[in-house]
């Protein structure tokens, strides 16, 4: 009976040391309703609970840079085709909003970011799949960033997905599509939490 214990006890052990696997994919889905995967696309995995820590102790530095007054990237489309199309001493304010925008992109305040530490950074494959392993006990932040001709022009998404900690399964399957996005808005506006 004793034995039997031990290696029940083992064996349950062994099954919660075991990491989960995360298969995902991302695409997205056009306005004629086709399916687009997102091939050759970097995604990044964040423990919750490190990302947030790192988040709120740099919630000083984002006002103190006026983030939350800063333009979105629309917002700064219009700014420019005004610029473009009135001249560049016609949009007295441009100057000042294309910094504030440039010190509070997705790619200044997290992605490029040295504080934030991935604990999984992939490329997707030929169908937009990636996959990685996770503590089953780790809530995580899934962020990922890519681009896609079309029609002559280029199109840029950021999508956010929050993964809460499974315990009890093997594997996980996610998908990132444009549910996910948060491509327009500014990056202090994701809900992180």
């Amino acid at each position: 009976m004793k034995w039997i214990m031990l290696v029940l006890l083992v064996i349950a052990a062994a099954f919660y040391l075991t990491p989960v696997t995360v298969n995902g994919s991302i695409y997205v889905v056009t306005n004629a309703r086709e399916t687009v995967n997102m091939p050759l696309t970097e995604v990044r995995a964040f423990d919750r609970e490190q990302f947030l820590k790192e988040w709120n102790n740099q919630s000083t530095q984002r006002l103190n840079m006026n983030c939350g007054i800063g333009p979105t990237e629309v917002e700064m489309s219009k700014l420019d085709l005004q610029r473009l199309r009135e001249g560049p001493n016609k949009v007295p304010n441009w100057r000042e909003m294309n910094e504030i925008y440039k010190a509070c992109s997705f790619g200044a305040l997290i992605w490029e970011n040295p504080r934030f530490q991935p604990i999984a950074n992939m490329i997707t494959d030929k169908n937009g799949d990636f996959s990685f392993k996770v503590n089953r006990f780790k809530d995580v932040i899934i962020f990922s960033k890519g681009s896609r001709k079309v029609i002559g022009d280029e199109e840029n998404y950021v999508w956010l997905h929050k993964m809460p900690a499974k315990t009890l399964v093997l594997s996980q399957k996610i998908e990132l599509h444009n549910m996910h996005q948060v491509h327009g808005l500014r990056t202090v506006d994701y809900s992180i939490n």
